[in-house]
């Protein structure tokens, strides 16, 4: 009888996907569904996307999982990316545009975010210190690129700033929590 490993690391999961294991992809959505979940809500407050957008994360890892490269980050961190790009994509469709138009407005914010597992409370704690370390301008470039979907030029004329300026706000932004993040993990 084979006995099953309960906390494989996640670049073990990632192998046996290559390997194409689909119970390795059971495994990765019972250990990064809500997280994909949550990344998707982040941008689309809306349950029914949400879950379809998490449905299509899973299916994009399982079809490009040999371009996840583990020197470049953890499989969450990857992951994670690609729930957000996924989430981007479908707010900047046509389709979606034309949606929310037509949605009536009290179904727009009616579903909650489903109930944090440790671990995305731990990465929640993890970023939070250096995300609020950020000067405001800083925090507000890089929540309208990260959870509104805007572009740079989108950003610079929302906020009536120069393109340059929102590109060095957003740089510095991320440089400071990359060098936050170095330094809490060496601890």
């Amino acid at each position: 009888m084979e006995t099953k490993v309960e906390l494989q690391t996640p670049n073990a999961l990632a192998d046996r996907l290559r390997t194409r294991d689909p119970q390795a992809l059971a495994e990765l959505y019972d250990r990064y569904g809500r997280l994909v979940y949550t990344v998707a809500f982040a941008v689309i407050p809306d349950s029914a996307v949400a879950e379809d957008l998490t449905q299509e994360t899973f299916l994009y890892v399982w079809n490009r999982i040999a371009s996840y490269d583990p020197a470049r980050g953890t499989l969450a961190h990857w992951i994670a990316l690609v729930a957000r790009s996924r989430a981007i994509d479908h707010l900047r469709s046509r389709e979606f545009r034309v949606s929310r138009q037509s949605a009536p407005l009290d179904e727009a914010y009616t579903s909650a975010a489903p109930h944090d597992h440790q671990e995305q409370r731990d990465l929640i704690h993890l970023l939070q210190q250096p995300w609020n370390r950020l000067k405001a301008h800083q925090r507000r470039a890089l929540h309208l690129a990260y959870y509104m979907g805007l572009s740079q030029p989108e950003i610079a004329a929302r906020l009536n700033r120069p393109l340059g300026t929102i590109k060095t706000w957003m740089r510095t932004g991320l440089q400071s929590m990359r060098a936050d993040l170095e330094t809490a993990g060496a601890r």
